[in-house]
């Protein structure tokens, strides 16, 4: 393929590795990255125009959507399309099989292609690419997936089965790394130089990858150094989480996942999210971390992750899980503040027994009704009482009390609609704050609370608005819609889908102007500076 021009979607650490590797395989390459749009190009659409492959190393489905599919800027609008689309992304296995189903609707070829090996395998060619696709598709794409890496064999022609492998991967990868960071933290404590411990586990059956490649730099960060980034803390609760999906699809329960995922979740939670992975251990070192940062507060009952038993009488029923380990809560955002997750699952659906111990927002995007089964505690023994049908309406916002008494059970879809929602976890009253509701066109006042007020912004399509928000807080988008946004003097076209989450530190002014073709609708979560009298 001499004369293949390859439009690469996506520069960052593993992209950049890519665009290397295929100039030098004698690739003509188009680069843009839609995270930052630093480069000669302004658009997907732009960069893929007179390409014949399309490669995408972007960060996660939201990404590939918008790369792909933007009706005026996606690679896909292109006036002659692209031949072929590889995705490199770590997916679910479902999603991606969409991807495959729309692309050949349009007679472009597909091949689900997640890799492994990180970014000094995209440097070096080094990768294992996990490569499955129509066999028509496979003999075209492989002078490029050569110039990457090793393509595993065999693994068939269904979209899905690439991201199926990766799952299998980033599952045994997530648990080693958690593995390896509890590990060497125990060493550590037991006062035995880790250099000396790194290399005797080397030529033991303890051996694995992760010991072997993050080792050194876990050293560094137990040393008090900050490694160089290769792969960030924050890649895994995405990777870990579709682990966890996967499983719960196949109904098989997650343990080490679940543990593992909870476990990179409260790194992302310290700070820890941009670093590379291997300061991972710094969830189990005590130094230099707040202390406030990895223990609960004082009148939580229990420890965070401790998972407990919930009794009927003397009846043992199920376990019951800490929020960020109940698989249908995917965290989205995590700081010092907010706790913001998203939660969808279909009608009939049960969710495990799982504990809420902040004060919460919840947002509810669709019509439907649920039931609670709720637990109460009472000298070790769980009694609980089942609430009726509740019905929910899109758009309703909830308030939760969980302090001190949380609240604990599981919810069941009645349906005829999926449950689907945002929890903003409310952990701690921020440094800065108004006294005074916002007071702004298209913005409604709908609800007050000792910690939170609730806005509701309705910006008609073709209508713009400035307005200076003076408070931290969540912006949770409740529709899809496209945006021209204006701050500090730089102005940027934004796609945003239902449910997407922003948590921003005021006072910040912010044009918007909504040059979609229907209401933009976000709800704005005002987190207020607690005042006397507010309990904690």
């Amino acid at each position: 393929m001499p004369s293949t021009k390859v439009c690469l979607l996506g520069v960052g650490a593993m992209g950049s590795g890519y665009a290397g590797m295929l100039a030098k395989g004698g690739f003509d390459v188009n680069a843009y990255d839609p995270m930052t749009a630093k480069d000669k190009f302004q658009s997907p659409k732009m960069a893929a125009d007179g390409c014949d492959v399309v490669l995408l190393a972007v960060v996660n489905s939201k990404h590939i959507e918008t790369a792909l599919f933007d009706a005026e800027t996606g690679a896909m609008a292109c006036a002659t399309k692209p031949k072929l689309v590889i995705s490199t992304v770590t997916v679910s296995p479902h999603y991606i099989k969409t991807v495959g189903e729309r692309l050949a609707k349009i007679d472009v070829m597909f091949i689900d292609s997640p890799v492994s090996g990180g970014a000094i395998g995209a440097r070096t060619g080094r990768l294992a690419i996990m490569a499955a696709g129509p066999k028509r598709d496979m003999e075209f794409a492989q002078p490029i997936l050569k110039a990457l890496g090793k393509p595993v064999p065999n693994l068939g022609e269904s979209w899905g089965s690439g991201s199926g492998l990766k799952a299998v991967n980033q599952l045994l990868c997530g648990v080693g790394l958690a593995a390896t960071a509890e590990a060497r933290t125990l060493a550590s404590r037991l006062g035995i130089d880790q250099q000396v411990v790194h290399d005797a586990i080397i030529g033991s059956g303890g051996n694995s990858w992760m010991w072997k490649e993050r080792g050194p730099r876990m050293i560094q960060s137990l040393n008090g150094e900050e490694p160089k980034v290769e792969s960030t803390v924050s890649i895994w609760p995405k990777d870990l989480g579709i682990v966890t999906e996967e499983c719960k699809r196949h109904g098989i329960d997650s343990v080490l996942a679940n543990n593992a995922l909870a476990i990179f979740r409260r790194g992302v939670d310290m700070g820890l999210g941009r670093k590379d992975d291997s300061e991972v251990c710094q969830v189990y070192c005590k130094r230099n971390v707040e202390k406030s940062s990895i223990e609960p507060p004082a009148k939580r009952a229990r420890t965070e992750g401790d998972h407990i038993t919930a009794k009927v009488g003397d009846v043992i029923t199920e376990k019951i899980y800490e929020l960020y380990d109940e698989p249908v809560h995917v965290f989205k955002i995590m700081n010092k503040y907010c706790n913001a997750m998203r939660s969808s699952f279909p009608a009939g659906h049960v969710t495990f027994y799982h504990a809420h111990r902040y004060d919460s927002l919840y947002l509810f995007f669709n019509n439907t009704s649920v039931k609670a089964i709720n637990l109460t505690e009472k000298d070790g023994t769980h009694s609980c009482a089942c609430c009726a049908g509740d019905s929910v309406e899109a758009g309703e916002v909830r308030y939760g009390t969980h302090i001190p008494n949380p609240l604990i059970h599981k919810i069941e879809c009645l349906g005829p609609n999926d449950q689907f929602c945002v929890d903003a976890e409310i952990k701690c009253s921020p440094p800065f704050g108004s006294k005074d509701p916002l007071e702004a066109q298209y913005h409604t006042l709908i609800k007050v609370r000792p910690k939170a007020r609730v806005y509701k912004l309705e910006l008609p399509a073709g209508q713009s608005i400035k307005c200076t928000y003076n408070f931290w807080g969540l912006f949770v988008m409740a529709s899809d819609a496209k945006l021209e946004i204006s701050r500090d003097g730089k102005q940027w076209t934004k796609q945003v889908q239902t449910s997407d989450m922003e948590w921003k530190e005021g006072p910040i002014t912010l044009t918007q102007r909504n040059v979609g073709e229907t209401e933009f609708v976000c709800y704005i979560f005002e987190y207020l500076k607690w005042g006397e009298g507010v309990a904690r």
